[in-house]
């Protein structure tokens, strides 16, 4: 994406890519949450589909990120080069979690890596996820 053209500031864009996998969650009943200095996407570990608001969710002047209670369901590579992006999401369908537990995902210390099994839906293979992704992300990307 053209960032410049989008009318887009980095930030922003991270922000719309976030709010596409939430978009993208929400669908499986699974509630999706940024928290402050951290990109990505949690969840609770305690409610997956809670939706009561983080204590550590982003606000101005926040302290280093606080992870408590919360499990990383979703991360994000992003490279801009002359105002165009580079980008991925990688979204914690079925996989196997064990190498995270020898690593400290995204240089926090005690961050855990998570997938999700709802407790009425499912979350799909990666063939059939598609097909719910690209709606979410229309919204997500339009100003």
């Amino acid at each position: 994406i053209d960032l410049k053209r989008a009318g887009y500031f980095v930030k922003e864009y991270v922000y719309r890519i976030e709010e596409a996998v939430i978009r993208t969650l929400l669908h499986f009943d699974v509630t999706g949450h940024r928290v402050a200095g951290a990109p990505g996407i949690y969840v609770r570990l305690d409610d997956p589909a809670g939706h009561a608001l983080l204590p550590q969710r982003p606000m101005k002047g926040a302290a280093d990120p606080n992870f408590s209670g919360l499990g990383k369901i979703a991360a994000l590579g992003i490279k801009v080069t002359r105002n165009c992006t580079y980008h991925g999401v990688a979204l914690n369908v079925a996989m196997d979690l064990e190498p995270y537990s020898r690593i400290n995902p995204c240089g926090y210390a005690g961050l855990q890596t998570v997938w999700r099994k709802c407790s009425h839906k499912n979350l799909p293979s990666p063939s059939t996820l598609d097909t719910v992704i690209a709606p979410a992300v229309k919204p997500s990307m339009t100003a």
